[in-house]
């Protein structure tokens, strides 16, 4: 009876999924395309859908976001299909000891299963005759998805140079995909492992990113790179970003044990359960799985954790335009040693989320689109020693510490602050676009040897960081502030710094410190600014330069200052600060009441009257006649009206009479009438 309803239950999943399984040896066509993630079964892979960082600038992005963020959806899809129908088949009674295929949308996903052998080149040209073939010059065209279950091994690695093209065009792509398991890319210095995307329609690494592209990641389990190469890898986010070791942040379902089922249960390295298996032999992988209902019970029985974290060892190799240099989420004791990342699309190394132990010694990045390197939320025990970060879109190294919540939420995310023991020492950070170094919260930060050049500014701390030492630092050329804490930062030291031809040398603003023993020089503005009420100390600093001052604590409330010595220091103001100083308040009202006064005196001036004679209108009587008075009989004037009409008198203009009259050197009165008659003879 148990049989008979096994077989019952296999025919309704074969007919309502229709997702076929095959052996590793028959590697068919898909012949369907899955129609979505089983009911139940959370959409992302492994609950890290929160792996992805925030793009903080789209320009800063050549692909297509719309189509991108999809594909990185299917992905997480797919991957999530793979591990339902490996949890089915085993709760079905088969051993999956040997590797088999699982159907996606654009072709198969080979999965290597756990044995005690690593699985080589050698196993891939067997287990994939017609996806994993060798090219003519020597190269290996890989054109399906792998997957490594835990207890498996990959190794890619041969005594002579390697190089592995993974398939990607505007159709499909590939990838490679731990699964808790162990790869290992191993070259050597005369035979380096070279890793590439390959568009098989141009004969080159892919370059467009808007249709997906290769890319290689490891959930949980432990990564082992060295003298290798990685270029051209990944698409849009940090999980799907060209090499990543995400981990996994929840529970991961081991084997179902089921009455006659063989039991099998595989472990990472690291884990502390021994790897356990029955003596059943290995079965063929049946071609069905069941209804997607049954999932969800699967996960609420798993009391076992495959693996949770990545641990992860990457030497002596080179990464080339990858959207993510190097990708890190969920990880412990992860170790990175001479290590160049290089034209990444985003940044150049990121620490994302519950990274731990940590250590980045002797690596490079340089020209990527936004930070060199970028240390996230939820970071413990960092060290960034002996690296260089030079000419990127941003910022050199950006260390954020903030609280991942300020206040409940649905997940109980904790509201403490991150970052302990971040430290960054012995490193170069020259040429970045914006800050050398960024510091936003968190604890116990460490800034100690380091040489910071040719930045807008230095070292920068600013959201209430908690104890920051920023010590025996050289910086140089910087536009702005060569070191700067702000907005509330606590318990500050800035101690035995060298800074040189900056603009200001150290700029406090609401911000605790100690500031001493630091040599300022060539400083074109203040050497030391304070503003704010935070408590300040500031002592036995050696600064010189010139500008308005060389300590300048007039606005700051809380802040003390003794035994630095300024004598080097060439007070001086430039035109605007001197245009600022002289308009104060009171300058302004007593200048505008003096220009008051001055055009009122002025506007009466103009208004003045000129003084004239009392007679200066008059005119005499000659000048109401051409006639010369003496020649004139009164007898000879008779009456007006016997005149002849021929010789009626005539008119002398008045402005003319006047002017005639001028002309004499004699006066002139005006007629009532305006005219005079002067009587002929």
């Amino acid at each position: 009876m148990r049989n008979l309803t096994k077989a019952m239950v296999l025919a309704v999943g074969l007919v309502m999924v229709g997702a076929p399984m095959a052996s590793a040896s028959l590697p068919a066509a898909p012949s369907a395309t899955p129609s979505g993630v089983p009911a139940g079964v959370p959409a992302g892979t492994d609950g890290d859908t929160d792996l992805t960082p925030q793009v903080t600038d789209g320009s800063n992005y050549s692909g297509d976001p719309t189509s991108e963020a999809a594909l990185v959806v299917s992905e997480d899809q797919r991957l999530v299909m793979v591990r339902t129908q490996a949890a089915i088949a085993r709760w079905t009674g088969a051993s999956l000891n040997v590797p088999y295929r699982v159907a996606s949308g654009t072709g198969y996903t080979l999965v290597l299963t756990a044995r005690a052998k690593d699985y080589t080149l050698d196993d891939l040209l067997s287990l994939a005759p017609k996806t994993f073939v060798r090219q003519p010059d020597g190269s290996y065209l890989l054109s399906e998805n792998i997957v490594i279950e835990s207890g498996a091994t990959l190794t890619l690695s041969r005594p002579t140079p390697l190089t592995i093209k993974m398939f990607s065009s505007a159709q499909k792509f590939v990838s490679i995909v731990n699964y808790g398991g162990r790869v290992n890319v191993v070259g050597s210095p005369t035979a380096p492992v070279t890793v590439t995307s390959w568009d098989t329609d141009h004969s080159s690494p892919r370059g467009i990113t808007d249709n997906g592209r290769a890319y290689i990641r490891s959930i949980g389990g432990t990564v082992v790179i060295d003298h290798a190469s990685f270029e051209s890898l990944g698409f849009w986010s940090g999980r799907t970003g060209g090499l990543s070791m995400t981990g996994s942040d929840r529970p991961i379902t081991g084997a179902i044990t089921g009455t006659g089922a063989a039991v099998i249960k595989h472990h990472s390295k690291n884990s502390k359960h021994p790897q356990v298996t029955d003596a059943a032999p290995a079965e063929p992988v049946p071609g069905a799985v069941l209804p997607s209902d049954i999932v969800p019970s699967l996960e609420e029985n798993s009391t076992q954790t495959d693996f949770s974290y990545v641990t992860a060892s990457v030497t002596n190799t080179q990464i080339t335009d990858n959207v993510y240099g190097l990708f890190l989420a969920n990880a412990i004791g992860v170790s990175v040693h001479n290590v160049t990342a290089e034209k990444s699309r985003m940044d150049g190394f990121v620490l994302h989320r519950n990274v731990s132990n940590a250590t980045i010694v002797d690596s490079t990045a340089k020209h990527s689109a936004l930070d060199g390197f970028r240390l996230s939320r939820s970071i413990r025990s960092v060290r960034l020693d002996t690296d260089i970060s030079e000419f990127n879109g941003r910022n050199g190294i950006y260390i954020d510490g903030r609280p991942l919540a300020t206040g409940p939420s649905a997940t109980g995310t904790s509201i403490s602050s991150y970052g302990n023991d971040v430290v960054v020492i012995n490193s170069t950070m020259t040429g970045n676009s914006h800050y050398g170094l960024e510091i936003r919260g968190g604890r116990s930060t460490t800034v100690r040897s380091n040489t910071i050049s040719d930045s807008v500014m230095g070292i920068v701390a600013q959201d209430a960081a908690s104890g920051v030492t920023v010590d025996d630092n050289r910086l140089d050329g910087l536009a702005m502030h060569a070191i700067a804490l702000r907005d509330g930062v606590t318990g500050g030291k800035v101690t035995n710094n060298t800074v040189s031809d900056s603009v200001v040398g150290v700029y406090l603003r609401d911000a605790a410190a100690d500031v001493e023993s630091n040599n300022l020089t060539g400083i074109s503005n203040h050497g030391i600014s304070a503003l704010g009420a935070a408590t300040i100390t500031v002592r036995s600093n050696i600064i010189s330069g010139s500008g308005p001052s060389a300590v300048d604590l007039k606005r700051a409330e809380n802040a003390t200052s003794s035994n630095n010595t300024t004598a080097e220091w060439t007070f001086t103001k430039s035109f605007w600060q001197m245009l600022a100083s002289f308009f104060q308040p009171l300058t302004i009202l007593w200048t505008v009441l003096a220009l008051i006064l001055v055009f009122t005196a002025l506007r009466g001036r103009r208004l003045k009257r000129t003084i004239r004679h009392p007679y200066a209108d008059q005119a005499p009587m000659s000048a109401f006649t051409d006639l010369d008075p003496m020649q004139i009989r009164p007898d000879s004037l008779g009456p007006a009206d016997t005149v002849p009409p021929a010789e009626q008198p005539r008119t002398v203009p008045r402005r003319r009479a006047a002017q005639d009259a001028h002309a004499d050197g004699g006066s002139f009165r005006p007629a009532e009438r305006g005219h005079v008659e002067a009587g002929l003879t």
